[in-house]
């Protein structure tokens, strides 16, 4: 009798931890979607604040290294853009001038009516040029998020140009050798190139020396007769082909390890 009352305990016991799983499997289930459904809401919110932030600042400029004037600072930093850029804004023009941030030259943000007022800013390009050498510059007013793509699509222009490959920012793409590159791809591109780099090195060091070990040696165009001089023939290219080598297996440096293009062109063949 008391064999039963055990079975049956240990069978209720059972049933009650069953159906227990069972709740928690499907509170978690419903848990995960709820979880997911916010993450979607929350990135799209995030969409949207980005798209009102960039519509926001789309008539905006910023000045930078431009000393101003804070008793009159719209009147002041007009005429300075005025004389600068060779433009003939006025007030009427101007929708908002303050500053931001900290320090004697505190960059200023210069809010236009309109975008194609803003235009007329950017179209005098040797000016613009020449503000350099008085280490004063002007560029869009950038959200965070636009910000970070530009800094990223910089340090590539830069990794390119070091490389010598003709390389220029548009937008918010990478052009390098005539293919587009948005910021995210030139992120992912940099995964794992340092090995990238070197087994390139090594393999194409490789097939030229086999390359080069296969063909006849010739010298002054006819093949080498005599077993001294074709020792010493392969002697000498066994030589130029060890500095070869050396010169192909360098460590690439940091800012090359950083230049994705070779990388993209490989996954553009795949696709």
């Amino acid at each position: 009798m008391s064999d039963l009352t055990i079975e049956n305990i240990k069978s209720l016991l059972s049933e009650q931890t069953s159906d227990l799983k069972k709740e928690i499997n499907a509170n978690t289930a419903d848990i995960n979607q709820k979880l997911k459904k916010t993450e979607e809401k929350i990135s799209e919110l995030d969409r949207k604040c980005i798209f009102l932030e960039r519509k926001l600042r789309k008539n905006n400029i910023i000045i930078f290294g431009l000393l101003a004037d804070e008793t009159d600072l719209a009147n002041k930093t007009l005429s300075s853009i005025n004389e600068l850029v060779g433009t003939s804004f006025s007030l009427a023009d101007i929708n908002n001038i303050y500053q931001i941030g900290k320090g004697p030259q505190k960059p200023i943000v210069v809010e236009f009516v309109s975008f194609l007022k803003k235009l007329e800013t950017f179209k005098n390009l040797d000016k613009l040029k020449a503000l350099r050498e008085k280490k004063i510059s002007i560029s869009n007013d950038y959200c965070e998020e636009d910000r970070r793509q530009q800094q990223i699509l910089r340090k590539h222009l830069k990794a390119a140009r070091e490389n010598n490959v003709p390389a220029k920012i548009k937008g918010f793409k990478l052009e390098i050798e005539n293919n587009l590159y948005t910021a995210s791809e030139l992120e992912n591109s940099g995964e794992d190139y340092d090995t990238l780099e070197e087994s390139d090195c090594e393999s194409s060091a490789t097939e030229k020396e086999t390359e080069k070990t296969v063909k006849q040696p010739k010298v002054g165009g006819t093949k080498t007769k005599g077993r001294g001089n074709h020792k010493k023939v392969l002697e000498n290219r066994s030589t130029s082909n060890g500095n070869s080598s050396k010169r192909k297996t360098e460590t690439p440096s940091p800012e090359q390890k950083n230049f994705p293009a070779r990388r993209l062109r490989k996954k553009l063949k795949k696709n």
